[in-house]
């Protein structure tokens, strides 16, 4: 099978920089930054762009470059530090404004309720009702998703339809694809532009351009689309991979992991690094002893901790918590889980369904005990009791 490099571009690759895995990936960052950009007093990467995975990894850079800089008594120039989720918009000019995440699933919305239910039959043989909205918003979300996830890959529904042909599936890939198109057309209206489409037409047309050097940092799970950028901008382009020399044979040329080759490694970890716990409970009580014994020997954002699924963070953070450990989920907060975002959604379901249990669920959001103070409403303070006695 072809590496996901090969796919891009067989005769255009950046050069490869291997870093090695003895240190701390952002901190050896910093050290081979100054070594090459800084000059006496002044340390100047304006003609840099670093790429990097996350945004917490950008934020901790911006970090580590003032601290450098303040240690080595410098004058800083940062250079441009970007996600690799927003790589390709660094390259390309787009024409319009680009439409948000919220705007595209409302317009994914508009193009379903307003199609003819023959148009639907082979996505959706039962459609909701008209009037019920938020099943219809949900339905433009995972639309919303598959289109994204095709364009990750440089794909879209009717490529997808055309390579099905005659399979049972093509007539859903064609459906698709003529919503696919209205939904285009329905921004198209709006002056505005779909970011997954401008970034896949930007690679048709060859518009990647660039005057700057891009040093893309750890990055190894790099989709077709940004693949495609960094080899069209290859000459401009190193590629920094956390690993030493002698591991080069795992990488493929955009630093991307080579699968095959991690399959029958084994990793030689020392007897007493292990601790085994029998339940989730115990290793985050095992997690927070081994926090406590290292004491202040590293800060706070030199450690990570990992774990095999997400729902496991709670209780490890609670854990934490009672063992005096400060920490924060690397992910953040959704904002669907903010105030502001739960009380819009208690409003849209009670608008939906007019039901009791909307209603009271809508009371019980602490912005309307604001509203009631603010207002000097007078209501006695049993006055939930008494709403559900009524």
């Amino acid at each position: 099978m072809p590496t996901a490099a090969a796919e891009a571009d067989k005769n255009s690759t950046p050069r490869r920089r291997f870093i090695g895995w003895d240190a701390p990936l952002l901190a050896r960052t910093v050290e081979l930054l100054y070594d090459d950009y800084g000059a006496g007093a002044q340390w100047d990467m304006r003609s840099v762009v670093v790429v990097l995975p996350s945004s917490l990894a950008r934020r901790r850079l911006t970090e580590l470059l003032a601290l450098h800089a303040q240690q080595r008594q410098v004058i800083l120039y940062p250079p441009q530090i970007v996600t690799v989720g927003s790589l390709p918009e660094q390259l390309y000019t787009a024409k319009y404004p680009f439409a948000s995440d919220v705007v595209q699933q409302l317009a994914w919305m508009h193009v379903l309720q307003a199609s003819p239910a023959s148009e639907l039959a082979e996505l959706l043989p039962i459609p909701p009702a008209k009037s019920m909205t938020i099943p219809w918003l949900e339905l433009g979300k995972v639309l919303s998703s598959i289109h994204r996830e095709l364009a990750s890959d440089r794909l879209d529904a009717q490529r997808v339809a055309n390579v099905l042909g005659d399979h049972p599936e093509g007539e859903r890939w064609r459906a698709l694809a003529q919503l696919q198109r209205e939904y285009l057309a329905q921004l198209d209206r709006l002056n505005l532009w779909d970011i997954q489409t401008a970034r896949l037409c930007a690679l048709d047309y060859q518009e990647a351009r660039t005057d700057q050097q891009f040093l893309v940092v750890g990055c190894v799970d790099l989709n077709r689309t940004q693949l495609g950028f960094l080899a069209a901008i290859s000459a401009h382009v190193q590629v920094w991979v956390a690993a030493p020399e002698s591991q080069r044979d795992r990488f493929d040329d955009f630093g991307c992991l080579h699968g095959p080759a991690w399959q029958n490694l084994e990793l030689e970890l020392p007897a007493q690094s292990l601790l085994v716990g029998n339940s989730p409970a115990d290793q985050a009580d095992l997690t927070a002893a081994s926090l406590a014994a290292w004491g202040d020997k590293y800060h706070a954002r030199e450690i990570s901790i990992g774990v095999p699924d997400k729902s496991l963070v709670p209780e490890l953070q609670h854990r934490l918590d009672l063992a005096g450990v400060a920490a924060r989920n690397g992910a953040g907060s959704p904002l669907s889980q903010t105030e502001p975002a739960m009380l819009l959604a208690l409003i849209g379901r009670y608008l939906e369904q007019r039901s009791y249990q909307a209603f009271a669920n809508l009371i019980r959001h602490p912005a309307t005990e604001n509203v009631l103070r603010v207002l000097k409403a007078g209501v006695p303070e049993d006055w939930l009791a008494q709403v559900d006695d009524y």
